[in-house]
């Protein structure tokens, strides 16, 4: 999970001690313990995301999906904004790990700091349920919630759907997926740190000047991948690797986030480039001295409360009234 504290140059004084503390802690890279250790160290990481949040209400939904049921989990916040905004939610864990319950202080932060319901999705996991089983999970429950909008009390015409790390990825997926198919049209996409172009053949600078020492490695990475993918051919696929898409027009408007010491730094600033190039109103929040994953980092890292409090400031902008 991480390497040497040494080799952390420029990180902000929080994150320095965090990397120390996973050094102390005597963390491995996740390739290197399996996928089950992996699953459950992803598990123990609540401990990283500080005091609970309180919600106004918790419910949770079985709602259809295209091999079964799939578990939702809706928050309704303490104050409501009142704009009928609801975030889907897809968590992060490389494809293959985390949960609902894993991510639950993220998505009780979220639902706090931009005062809308979020419905937090338990997509089926890789390597079980590889490319495309995860997305074809995510379109469905978007699909789901939209048709059920009255009886949630939304907007259908303001569904935001959100993730970090490959869940960005299966949100970004997702918005080309429903282009694609028609389906119901989503307002906008906020993708946190994504990863969106397969780690082994990556062009980006990123993957080298960050490749380890900064918890999340290039080797982790490419690990995350070849767990996701069937074959190595489903990376030429744009609904695996968004950045694979050569048409970007007419996708929902966008808010990115970079982490600056991220071997995925390069390939979100990349996707905000080309989003903006192809018409789509497109923000990037790029956020220094920082590490991949901080938004679930919220009892050590301060910057995972400021980005759940620019997640709100930017839906204050998409959705005045």
């Amino acid at each position: 999970m991480t390497s040497k504290p040494a080799e952390t140059a420029g990180v902000n004084a929080q994150t320095a001690a965090l990397l120390e503390l996973f050094e102390s802690q005597g963390a491995k890279q996740f390739e290197n313990i399996g996928l089950l250790r992996t699953r459950r160290v992803i598990g123990l990481s609540v401990g990283l995301q500080g005091d609970r949040v309180s919600v106004s209400g918790v419910q949770d939904l079985l709602i259809d999906g295209p091999d079964g049921r799939i578990p939702v989990r809706i928050y309704r916040p303490v104050i409501d904004a009142g704009r009928g905004v609801l975030i889907v939610y897809l968590h992060g864990g490389g494809w293959a790990t985390g949960s609902v319950d894993v991510a639950d202080g993220p998505a009780r932060m979220l639902a706090a700091a931009t005062g809308v319901m979020i419905a937090s999705v338990e997509y089926r996991l890789a390597p079980e349920t590889p490319f495309p089983g995860p997305l074809e999970d995510c379109y469905a429950a978007v699909q789901w919630l939209a048709a059920r909008a009255e009886s949630l009390g939304i907007d259908p015409s303001r569904i935001v759907i959100l993730g970090d790390s490959a869940g960005a990825n299966l949100a970004a997926a997702t918005a080309l997926l429903t282009r694609q198919r028609g389906g119901h049209p989503i307002a906008h996409q906020v993708l946190l740190y994504p990863c969106l172009f397969p780690a082994k053949s990556s062009p980006f600078d990123s993957y080298r000047e960050n490749a380890v020492g900064y918890s999340m490695t290039a080797a982790t990475m490419e690990w995350f991948w070849s767990l996701y993918l069937r074959q190595e051919s489903d990376g030429q696929n744009p609904l695996a690797a968004p950045l694979r898409e050569a048409d970007l027009a007419d996708l929902p408007t966008a808010t990115l986030v970079t982490a600056e010491f991220d071997p995925l730094r390069d390939e979100g600033r990349e996707y905000a480039a080309r989003l903006t190039a192809a018409g789509v109103d497109t923000e990037l929040l790029e956020y220094a001295g920082t590490i991949h994953g901080f938004f679930w980092m919220a009892g050590h890292l301060e910057q995972a409360g400021h980005v759940a409090s620019a997640i709100g400031a930017a839906l204050d902008r998409r959705f005045p009234d």
